[in-house]
């Protein structure tokens, strides 16, 4: 560092680094109205300051993993919906029982991200798509530290889960994923003649025709439906209370309704002006004035499903699905019930698809089959 004296009271204190980006010296300066031992000090504290600012561009990789999923996670949370990284943190919170924070970055190879794979699938028993989930996630943290500190290597890579035999259970859970109209009807009547669940019914009949997600159904307001279409423009956040933005931007989209889905929420409209504490103008809300949560209305449906004997683990999801499986039956075309339903993945939609179509081939078969000629 040295000193150059502007005027009586102004001195110019100067220091050299190496830039690392072009490895080229660089000057930095600070101007102060003393040359004094305590204003050389400080000088030599603002300037480190200085060139510790302009160098940070060019961090080392952190040396454990911990540090790392640290870094990572500072720079992914701005990028998600709140629920979102709520969801997220679970992940992670599996992913480091596994890989304990101070674990050296170094020493994390594909064996070891194989070895976790495998345990949490095959011995801890989650589902393959979860634990594909917890893979995806220390990709993203391994593919950071490519792009943030040069890292050469991702050990995720090459890194695949051989899937389990399907068990019986989860050939009939597959089989059994979706509601007829038939189903529908009689849980809808079954909630209608409950104490206190006509809302139930309701919900219950408005999503099998209409094939929202439950946040996005109770996030609905009067100002999302003009007499003939809904706008689904978010979801509700229950953590905060808040209706937020959609799941993504193909949930963004304006559905047409039927005469019998107009009803319901004209009902409900007209039903909710005796409703004071609903401000936001929420549609499918609880006497209260409160959004219905999705445990009550999921645990309506196991019950009611359960006195009819309907052998499915009935969901507001499965009212979807069945939606989707509706308009397969009716012939819809495979984009447009994506576009409806609001799938920019077509993977979801055409499982579903493909599964609806088989049976009906099958049902074509049979009819076939009784004709005498």
């Amino acid at each position: 560092m040295w000193l150059e004296k502007i005027n009586d009271k102004k001195f110019k204190y100067t220091e050299r680094y190496t830039d690392p980006l072009t490895e080229k010296k660089r000057k930095v300066s600070v101007t102060l109205s003393s040359n004094s031992r305590q204003a050389w000090n400080q000088a030599n504290l603002l300037l480190n300051e200085k060139i510790a600012e302009k160098i940070k561009r060019n961090e080392e990789l952190p040396l454990t993993f911990g540090e790392l999923k640290t870094k990572w996670d500072e720079k992914y949370k701005p990028t998600v919906k709140e629920s979102s990284y709520r969801t997220t943190q679970v992940y992670l919170s599996l992913i480091s029982k596994y890989i304990k924070d101070d674990v050296l970055v170094k020493n994390v190879n594909s064996n070891l991200i194989q070895d976790m794979l495998d345990y949490y699938y095959f011995e801890k028993n989650l589902s393959y798509n979860y634990v594909i989930h917890l893979k995806t996630f220390t990709g993203m943290i391994f593919k950071f530290a490519n792009r943030r500190y040069g890292l050469k290597y991702n050990p995720v890579n090459g890194v695949s889960l051989a899937r389990k035999p399907k068990t019986n259970e989860e050939i009939k859970k597959e089989k059994d994923g979706y509601l007829s109209k038939e189903e529908v009807q009689m849980i809808a009547s079954k909630q209608k003649s409950s104490h206190q669940q006509s809302r139930y019914s309701l919900i219950t009949k408005f999503l099998f025709l209409t094939g929202l997600r439950y946040g996005e159904l109770i996030s609905l307001t009067e100002s999302d439906y003009d007499g003939n279409k809904i706008t689904v423009s978010g979801t509700y956040d229950y953590e905060l209370k808040i209706k937020t933005t959609t799941k993504n931007t193909g949930s963004y989209r304006t559905i047409e309704l039927s005469s019998n889905a107009k009803e319901i929420i004209d009902q409900l409209i007209e039903e909710n002006k005796l409703i004071k504490n609903n401000k936001d103008k929420y549609i499918f809300i609880s006497k209260n004035g409160n959004p219905i949560s999705i445990q009550a209305y999921n645990q309506s449906l196991r019950a009611v499903s359960k006195e009819l004997n309907i052998d499915k683990k009935v969901s507001s999801h499965m009212l979807r699905h069945s939606h989707i499986s509706l308009l397969t039956e009716l012939g819809i075309p495979l984009k447009a019930i994506m576009d409806r339903v609001g799938h920019e993945d077509s993977k979801t939609t055409l499982k579903i698809y493909t599964h609806t179509t088989k049976n009906m081939q099958n049902q074509l078969v049979e009819k076939l089959g009784k004709i005498e000629i």
